[in-house]
């Protein structure tokens, strides 16, 4: 026989050898081999020569061969919703398809409930508001995404949607949003920051400016003198144009003690006497972005003051000893005329006197608009030194550059709503050379 025959023979033979050889599996823990792959059998004398490294299956040796049998009840993790866990002859224990509940209906909302280990289906309502969406049977919902909006709710007045599904919009008898009206004024008797839903309310009082108002009630009382501030904006808008009112009597115009325009609007009243009144607020409906979606109302209450006593001439107040002023124009009149200014604004005094040639400088903060006159005879508008009118964005500083030595007065004027406050610091500084 040739060498080469040989050989070829050998191989037939390692390679019987091979083919014949057991397979065997290790146990890896989780990684679990599962039986032979090969399907064969496998000789066993005891239940131990079976093991196949998958922890789920039960290993048998019956009449001298290896049988398996999956135990998909050993996988199971006692939860319903994730679904029923099965043995895999390869991976062992695996996680089951989670519970669906799908019903195919799509006027069902379809949930697994685990502690009743069941599924429900309950009629189509996503937004909870106990009516069923008109699409489906029984339905009468027709907005199920706003539990604002349904079958069983009362039509709202002035917020251009059928909230009681009846197919009508802001009919005649819809209702009013809280305190709408006189009837249901909002108690602010303690002061504070208060939010007030706008979308539907109505504008019953107030103008608010050329478009639309959307306008509410609040009330409050005082039993001592109290000075009072009142802010109402619109948080949306910087500049929504608002308005608020002060009265004795909600509904009686004649009763109104003062009333404001503003962005926002603020009304400041000093020593206001002990009583009941009420505060009529709102702003412009914003039909563009509907940023009118809230409003807000701030009341402070402070202890009574008086007015400022330096409103004339005679009266000036003098600084010379330097230090800030608070300039406050709550119950102050129109005493003196600006070579700058108009007529109808009142004025507060400053004084300063000098022993030698200065430069005065005047430095004012706040957002008031203000004419500024410097004189060195406060009645006389021909002594001025120098006339100005201050816009809020501009710089507020201003300097008087070298003014002989003697008494000077500034007439501090404002010009926009009497709410407005202004700092004042008035310096006499050594004449520049």
């Amino acid at each position: 026989m040739r060498a080469s025959s040989v050989f070829a023979l050998a191989c037939l033979v390692l390679l019987s050898a091979c083919s014949s050889r057991p397979v065997t599996t290790t146990d890896a823990g989780n990684e679990d081999g599962g039986p032979p792959a090969d399907g064969g059998p496998r000789a066993c004398d005891v239940d131990s020569d079976c093991d196949d490294g998958v922890a789920c299956s039960v290993e048998i040796c019956a009449e001298g061969v290896c049988r398996w049998h999956l135990d998909h009840a050993s996988c199971a993790d006692d939860v319903f919703c994730d679904g029923a866990e099965r043995c895999d002859p390869v991976d062992g224990c695996i996680e089951g398809r989670r519970e669906s509940c799908d019903d195919g209906d799509v006027c069902t909302v379809d949930r697994c409930v685990e502690s009743e280990a069941s599924c429900t289906h309950a009629a189509r309502d996503l937004d909870d508001d106990g009516d069923v969406d008109m699409f489906c049977d029984g339905g009468n919902d027709c907005d199920d995404a706003d539990p604002t909006v349904s079958s069983g709710t009362d039509e709202r007045c002035g917020n251009r949607r059928d909230d009681d599904c009846d197919g009508d919009v802001d009919e005649d008898a819809c209702a009013t949003a809280p305190h709408d009206t006189c009837d249901d004024p909002l108690d602010v008797s303690a002061g504070g920051s208060f939010v007030i839903e706008a979308r539907e309310l109505r504008g019953d009082y107030l103008g608010c400016g050329i478009l639309e108002c959307r306008d509410f009630v609040a009330r409050f009382t005082i039993d001592e003198a109290q000075d009072v501030e009142i802010i109402a904006a619109d948080p949306g808008d910087d500049w929504a144009y608002t308005e608020v009112a002060l009265r004795r009597g909600c509904d009686d115009a004649t009763t109104e003690i003062d009333d404001v325009t503003g962005f926002p609007a603020t009304l400041r009243y000093r020593a206001l006497e002990p009583g009941t009144y009420f505060v009529l607020a709102g702003a412009e409906r914003n039909f563009g972005s509907g940023a009118t979606d809230q409003l807000t109302l701030d009341v402070t209450f402070s202890p009574d003051t008086t007015p400022p006593t330096n409103e004339t001439c005679a009266s000036a107040l003098d600084v010379g000893a330097g230090g800030t002023f608070t300039a406050d124009f709550i119950d102050t009149r129109d005493d003196l005329a600006l070579e700058c200014g108009e007529d109808d604004w009142p004025e507060l005094v400053y004084a300063i006197t000098t022993s030698a040639r200065a430069d005065l400088r005047v430095t004012l903060d706040g957002f008031a608009r203000l004419g500024l006159s410097v004189r060195s005879a406060c009645g006389d508008a021909t002594s001025a030194l120098g006339c100005v009118v201050l816009e809020p964005h501009e710089d507020r500083v201003r300097v008087f550059p070298d003014v002989p030595a003697g008494t000077h007065y500034f007439v501090l004027e404002l010009r926009s709503i009497p709410e407005a406050i202004a700092q004042i610091t008035i310096e006499a500084l050594p004449a520049a050379p």
